[in-house]
């Protein structure tokens, strides 16, 4: 194994960047950084591929950083200092007491950074004393909550939460006590956010002195209602945020009474006043994190951009050297800058249908009114990794509540783009590159928004994400115009390309001794789901990432051919059905840049919905014309591999296992076990290797042939009418429309559990639970829909529901002798047959509890001789028996309503029956897109490889194959 990473400084850049002794410096190779008590001056972290450097701090930083920074001092000293910094992280710091005493009509106006990552309750940047009962006779202070809200008092009334602080930007906090007002300020004098009070202005004098980084919540000494003496009572739960402090200033009417700055007397940190001449240092209890004096960590050669100025400084020989202003240059593609290209998921879709407008590069939503849950809006940007960017515009609340305590929205750079765990990702997220909350309510002007990040990869996602709680009121908001800069610097870092120094050392070997490693790949979702996992010998991690990271490479410790290679799906992919790779290419190379194609797949949609279970392929790649690959064949070696998914079925895409030649097997022709597939049910066929007795196994297509009894999962049904949707091959597409708290007379609110479903609704759905309704403007769902578990359609939000049309015809009605109806459902459901109400039940049944063959259990059912049951504790309003005179020969309707109301939701349905039935089949919902759809005429859908002779549905024609 390597021990050493040479890093070879090109010529040009000796000059200026000088590594010890201007001379070639190496790198240990590490394991992990993360473990690592070395001091060594540069690593190379195998576990990332990345080169950290040894600071002056006594940490390791990633090496080729351009770090934003308020000061250039690199060492603490005595005297006045740029800042003093409180740790940002989840613990409490000391803080700094002064002597000063806010009177009525004090106002302050400090200098703050907020640090994005500290997310405790109630920490304040400057605030006095908790008095008697409550939160009383407080002075003004801004306080930040984990929702990143803001609070100012200026009364002896209860703190109002009213408005936001902004996070990561150095800016001035102003709080009036006569006006009862905060407002935060940008270094040039624009507003980013303001705190308007209802209350009156301040009544009283405090009675503790103020605190800066935290909010004393001492209670002083006082005379209770019966006239007891009470003594001073400390309370210490609200204490310093993660933030900067550079100033302080109280003004009484005009006079500065008090202009505290950042300061070290004899080694201690604190805060001087420069108008009484005093020095008041921090606390020292020991059981807090010590406040510290803002420097800047560094190495030889380290870049920074310097935000006083904006140039560009490089650390080199003990000393800053100014290599000049940093520019600005925006990127090409404006697609970004019109929201109507922007997309949010489907459940919100109708939030934003219509609602913008443009004007002067300003963008406007019209009318927004929240539905539940949070609603993003995004956009993909093409960036180039590892540059630095700036996304700005300005932010306008036209029409809202009060505030954002009920509301908030932020801006952020997500380096993802999936439209549906967007809906809760965290301020802290692994993958937001840079946000920003958008100030509160009654917005004088346009609000500046500024947001710097670095790209890591070539595609980022600008996204817009609305909160939650004010669901039912009104809103209108300006953006624009949005600008998208590159960052060009005066002079860049030494490109390292890890690939030209390190070898992985082998994780996992063949039969003939070839060892194989994960040699890099695309970002994963987070660290834990990296390309890492992807020959660990673990099939419980997995490799998960968006459709833009889905590759990866895989390096063998001698050139190999490829006999067969094997994904093994992850361990979680009956909860997570849509994450399968669909078609991808395998590329073989001896140099890392000429590739040949070993095998290229399309449209394959057989890698089973089941857990950590291996799929075995054999390459047969024939180049298509005009592409210029280069064949492979069975004897050609390679040492690298390179995997990459070219269809996933969504956005996402997860594989726990992949190897090369697992065995080096061969295989027989003729297979050791063969089961037929059935109408719901694919076959296989298992075939063994005659050397070790390994075995793989080649699925094969549903068949149009039904086989009643447990081939088809019909329990005791001799006919199923309606299936649930275990199999993706046994989804169905119904006409369905989401309907909230507006389109009923009466709906459940978040905190109601009574269920009131009302039986005449809005003149727009008349009639939806008979057969002859018109649903042609409805949309198309594949059942099952929901938030979790194997669901088709996602469902998410709160208070929403789906009304759900499911058209089936029956030959001969007279002769179902028994119909069974079966509900997965999170919450509540009302179903109707042929308009009439057969079954209709309060609360959820069972959550994502599965049986053996991972499917759910818990079902309610309802029959039509009374045989019901409603597991877990549900509330039944209506199971009685189903009548039998409600089918009808022809068309008939199951109409179902499924409504939402908290926490996840849920919906699957099944509908059979027993009898001498004959000509019993769906009517299948004609599904859009480009992609062939094939059902059978018994409604079921057909994987359309391999069809045997027959009459087809396709994309809703009739066709002979």
């Amino acid at each position: 194994m390597l021990k050493k990473l040479l890093l070879f400084v090109a010529a040009a850049f000796v000059g200026t960047f000088a590594f010890a002794q201007n001379t070639v410096e190496t790198a240990t190779v590490i394991e992990d950084i993360t473990t690592y008590e070395g001091t060594d001056p540069f690593v190379f972290n195998k576990k990332d591929r990345k080169v950290y450097a040894y600071n002056s701090h006594g940490q390791y930083e990633q090496f080729g950083v351009y770090e934003r920074v308020y000061t250039l001092a690199t060492e603490a000293k005595e005297g006045e200092v740029d800042y003093i910094e409180s740790s940002a992280e989840s613990t409490r710091n000391n803080v700094i007491p002064t002597d000063y005493i806010p009177k009525t009509y004090t106002r302050a106006e400090g200098i703050f950074e907020y640090d994005s990552k500290f997310f405790h309750d109630w920490n304040a940047l400057f605030g006095v004393g908790y008095y008697l009962d409550g939160w009383k006779n407080l002075f003004t202070y801004f306080a930040q909550t984990t929702a990143g809200r803001g609070a100012i008092q200026s009364s002896d009334e209860t703190v109002d939460t009213h408005g936001s602080v902004t996070w990561d930007k150095k800016s001035k906090f102003v709080l009036d006590a006569e006006t009862s007002r905060g407002t935060q300020y940008t270094m040039d004098g624009k507003i980013l956010s303001y705190i308007q009070q209802n209350n009156a202005p301040k009544a009283m004098d405090c009675v503790t002195p103020i605190y800066i980084l935290g909010m004393n919540k001492t209670v002083p000494a006082h005379l209770n209602a019966d006239g007891e003496e009470v003594a001073e009572e400390a309370i210490v739960d609200c204490q310093a945020p993660g933030a900067k402090f550079y100033g302080l200033k109280f003004f009484e009417d005009d006079e500065l009474v008090r202009d505290f700055v950042p300061y070290v007397q004899n080694g201690v940190v604190g805060a001087f006043d420069k108008v009484t001449n005093t020095f008041f240092p921090a606390t020292t209890d020991e059981d807090k994190t010590p406040l510290t004096v803002g420097t800047v960590a560094v190495y030889e050669g380290k870049i920074v951009r310097y935000l006083e100025d904006n140039h560009e400084y490089k650390y080199t020989n003990g000393a800053w050297q100014d290599l000049g202003e940093v520019t600005m240059e925006e990127i090409e593609d404006e697609t970004y800058k019109d929201m109507a290209n922007w997309k949010t998921n489907d459940g919100h879709a109708a939030i934003f249908q219509d609602q913008f407008s443009m004007e002067d590069g300003v963008n406007y939503i019209d009318k927004y009114i929240g539905t539940g849950g949070f609603e993003p809006l995004m956009v993909e940007f093409p960036t180039e990794a590892g540059a630095d960017y700036n996304l700005s515009f300005n932010y306008e609340n036209l029409k809202g509540s009060w505030g954002w305590s009920d509301w908030y929205v932020r801006v952020a750079v997500w380096n993802q783009y999936d439209l549906w765990t967007s809906q809760s990702f965290a301020f802290n997220d692994a993958n937001v590159l840079g946000n920003q909350l958008l100030g509160n309510e009654k917005s004088e002007g346009l609000v500046p928004v500024s947001v710097d990040f670095n790209a890591a990869k070539d595609v980022e996602t600008l996204i817009v994400q609305f909160g939650m709680y004010a669901d039912e009121n009104e809103f209108q908001f300006g953006f624009g115009p949005y600008s998208i800069k590159k960052y060009i610097y005066p002079e860049t870092y030494p490109v390292i390309n890890p690939d030209d120094y390190a070898e992985v050392e082998p994780t996992r070997w063949d039969a003939d001794g070839v060892g194989y490693a994960a040699y890099k790949g695309g970002d994963g979702a987070n660290a834990g789901e990296s390309w890492g996992n992807i020959c660990d010998n673990d099939a419980s991690t997995k490799f998960y990432g968006d459709r833009q990271n889905g590759w990866f490479m895989i390096q063998a410790d001698k050139p190999v051919a490829v006999k067969q290679y094997s994904i093994v799906t992850g361990g979680d992919s009956y909860q997570y059905r849509n994450r399968n790779p669909r078609g991808w290419t395998l590329e073989g190379s001896n140099d890392k840049e000429n590739w040949t194609m070993i095998d290229k797949v399309s449209d394959y949609d057989l890698i089973e919905n089941i857990n950590s279970t291996e799929f075995t392929f054999v390459p047969s790649y024939v180049p298509e014309e005009e592409t210029g690959a280069k064949e492979s064949t069975s004897t050609e070696e390679f040492k690298y591999f390179r995997f990459t998914v070219t269809e996933p079925l969504e956005n996402n895409i997860q594989i726990s296992e992949f190897w090369i030649n697992e065995q080096a097997h061969e295989f027989g022709t003729d297979p050791v076990e063969t089961v037929d597939p059935t109408c719901c049910k694919q076959g296989k066929k298992v075939y063994e290797c005659a050397d070790c007795k390994a075995q793989k196994t080649e699925y094969i297509p549903l068949t149009n042939e039904h086989t009643y009894g447990d081939g088809c999962y019909a329990d005791e049904a001799d006919v199923i009418i309606i299936s649930d949707s275990y199999s993706r091959d046994n989804a169905q597409h119904f006409k369905a429309t989401r309907v909230y708290h507006n389109d009923f007379e009466s709906f459940v609110s978040d905190h109601d559990r009574e269920f009131v479903l009302d039986e005449e609704v809005n003149a727009k759905y008349d009639g939806w639970k008979e057969v002859d309704f018109d649903d042609s403007d409805w949309d198309v769902l594949t059942l099952p829909m929901g938030d979790f578990g194997n669901w088709n359609t996602y469902w998410g939000g709160e208070n929403n529901g789906y009304l759900i049309r499911m058209p089936f015809t029956i030959d001969k009605a007279a002769n179902v002798e028994k119909l069974i109806f079966q509900t997965f459902h999170d919450d509540n459901y009302a179903a109707y047959l042929n308009g009439e109400l057969i079954s209709k039940v309060v609360n959820w049944n069972g959550g994502n509890i599965y049986d053996n063959d991972n499917r759910f259990v818990n079902w309610d059912r309802v029959t039509s001789d009374g045989d019901n049951n409603f597991p877990n504790g549900t509330i039944v309003k209506y199971g009685e028996a189903i009548p039998l005179d409600l089918l009808q020969d022809g068309e008939n309707m199951l109409a179902i309503y499924i409504q939402e109301n908290w926490g996840g939701q849920y919906f699957d349905c099944r509908l059979t029956a027993v009898g001498v039935v004959t000509g019993v089949k769906n009517v299948e919902v004609e599904k859009t897109g480009a992609k062939e759809e094939v059902y059978d005429l018994q409604g079921r859908k057909m994987n359309s490889k391999n069809l045997p002779k027959g009459i087809y549905i396709v994309n809703g024609k009739k066709v002979v194959k």
